[in-house]
């Protein structure tokens, strides 16, 4: 078993969905994949998928990060190239890797805000 975390980008209509539809969305695609997770032991078991802090809706995102747990061989590469074939459109893997610090590591975020105006004396004037 090894843990894998996994950058995916939130673009365009999908930035009205929710925290919880992502989650749902991401673990329907892991399992059409047929990526092979690691399940909890337990009355009812679940895979292993831990995602960063939720955004708020509407807002878009370019590096979002998920992490789950894989039994058997199965190379980063190819998990990206299948959940990028099973994702909907707005939702794509960015990365796949192995070697990464643990999210309590985390000293700061960088954050970029764009805003658009149809004319230049509208944007002056916000």
């Amino acid at each position: 078993m090894r843990e894998v975390r996994l950058r995916f980008t939130k673009q365009g209509r999908l930035k009205c969905i929710s925290h919880l539809d992502i989650n749902r969305a991401m673990s329907r695609a892991l399992t059409r994949a047929k990526i092979p997770l690691w399940y909890t032991e337990g009355y009812n078991p679940h895979p292993y998928i831990s995602f960063s802090l939720p955004l708020s809706l509407g807002v878009e995102s370019m590096c979002e990060s998920m992490n789950i747990r894989i039994v058997g061989d199965i190379t980063n590469d190819e998990i990206k190239s299948r959940m990028n074939t099973i994702l909907p459109p707005g939702l794509k893997i960015r990365d796949v890797y192995s070697d990464f610090s643990d999210a309590s590591e985390i000293a700061y975020s960088d954050y970029v805000y764009k805003f658009t105006f149809s004319d230049n004396d509208t944007a002056i004037k916000k």
